[in-house]
């Protein structure tokens, strides 16, 4: 005679948990993008509200199940951003540190709600019921078994991976932000000898304690070199850097009128006649009017461009040179035992810096490795084969590469034989700009 088997299940909020488990178990060691989803979703718009509205609400007869399942999701999309709010301020705003913060909450409201379902009578608890058509009561019992057993296996085995994820966690995308604060804390125009004052900020996303220094050059000049500046991870620092350039600018006028038309024809006007050239040279930026060029020669009072002008302008209009202020961002690293070895970096388009510094108490050996790829010619440089650095010395190393967008650089330094220090850098590091005017 064939049967129908109910399975109840009396903890729904036992297998959310477990679920949630088995999701931080597939994204650090598994990372099947179908799985993911399909956990990932319930997870995030649906486990949070459930277990809330499972704590509000005790017994089943309390709300329907449409009413249920409805609160459930909205709640879980407001659940879920206010934890992201809380985290930009006591932690930081990424994959695992959300991952963790949901789990725990949905783990406490699991929690609050057994607790509440203790004092509702065993008829009244909401629980979900699965039919399954099978022949026999004995199967019935096996099958109870084998469902008991796996599921106390899966949720020991999900425990034991879960410690281990959260005593060895995932790596996340390793980045520094450097940016300025606002477009009014940027400098435009100054006098000479006027103290330049620029609104800075960096956040560190390096996923280890990290030190920053910020260089600040005009024209290729070194201006400012700040003092170290150390972030724990997920830390921000922001602060203002101060610098006086030391170089005029070019303020003068056109004597003759531009006009890049001639009998309604486009052509290229590249030189122009100013009343003065103090302080102008080749490479130079400037404005004439409302319209930007790069100055290729001068010679007497014509001033070559480097590209026409497209606009018209009459005799008088100003001319102005402004000088590019770039902002770089030095990345610093602590290495080796007690942090004996400090790694400076700077890494740009076409150029790379880097300075070794022994800390330690004892002279040490170091050699460093360089290789460059991305570019059309690869390359690897043993900067040095060896060299030797006392207590409290330092070794610098500069050098330019092929221009590249996308180039990849991977530094391996060593102290005494051993490999220190490995690391891949994609790209180049965060640079600033902008542009003043010295009169």
């Amino acid at each position: 005679m064939r049967k129908i088997t109910e399975i109840r299940i009396n903890n729904e909020l036992l297998v959310i948990n477990v679920c949630s488990l088995v999701l931080i178990l597939i994204i650090s060691f598994a990372d099947i993008e179908g799985l993911r989803i399909a956990l990932g979703l319930p997870f995030l718009l649906f486990f949070p509200g459930y277990t809330l509205i499972a704590t509000l609400f005790p017994r089943k007869g309390d709300i329907g199940v449409a009413e249920r399942t409805i609160l459930s999701i909205t709640l879980s999309v407001v659940v879920t951003p206010a934890v992201a709010f809380v985290l930009n301020f006591v932690w930081v705003i990424e994959l695992y540190p959300i991952l963790v913060s949901l789990s725990l909450f949905i783990a406490v409201m699991s929690a609050a709600a057994w607790y509440r379902r203790r004092g509702v009578a065993q008829e009244d608890r909401l629980s979900v019921a699965i039919d399954l058509p099978l022949n026999g009561g004995g199967r019935h019992q096996a099958l109870d078994r084998v469902v008991s057993v796996v599921l106390a296996v899966v949720f020991l085995g999900v425990i034991a991976t879960v410690s281990y994820v959260v005593a060895n966690p995932k790596e996340g995308e390793q980045f520094t932000g450097f940016y300025i604060l606002g477009a009014e804390s940027q400098p435009t125009e100054l006098a000479v000898g006027d103290e330049a004052i620029v609104a800075l900020g960096i956040t560190n996303h390096e996923q280890e304690t990290m030190s920053y220094i910020v260089e600040v050059t005009v024209g290729g000049s070194l201006l400012k070199t700040t003092n170290p500046i150390e972030l724990g991870s997920g830390q921000k620092w922001e602060g203002e850097v101060k610098f006086v350039p030391n170089d005029i600018c070019a303020d003068t006028a056109l004597i003759q009128d531009v006009s890049p038309t001639d009998n309604s024809t486009q052509v290229e006007v590249k030189t122009v006649q100013v009343a003065s050239t103090d302080h102008l040279q080749g490479g130079d930026k400037i404005w004439i009017g409302q319209e930007s060029a790069v100055v290729q020669r001068v010679d007497g009072r014509t001033v070559t461009l480097n590209e026409g002008l497209k606009q018209s302008h009459i005799a008088g209009t100003g001319l102005t040179e402004v000088q590019k202020v770039e902002i770089r961002l030095i990345k610093i690293r602590k290495l080796g035992e007690g942090g004996e070895t400090s790694l400076s970096l700077w890494v740009g388009k076409d150029h790379l810096s880097t300075r070794v510094l022994n800390q330690g108490q004892s002279k040490a050996a170091y050699q460093l490795t360089v290789r460059i790829g991305g570019v059309e010619q690869e390359e690897e440089k043993t900067v040095d084969p060896m060299f030797q650095l006392a207590a409290g010395g330092q070794w610098t190393y500069k050098t330019d590469f092929e221009f590249s967008e996308n180039h990849e650089i991977e530094f391996l330094l060593y102290k005494d034989g051993d490999l220190l220090y490995r690391r891949l850098e994609s790209g180049s590091y965060p640079s600033l700009y902008t542009w003043i005017h010295v009169s």
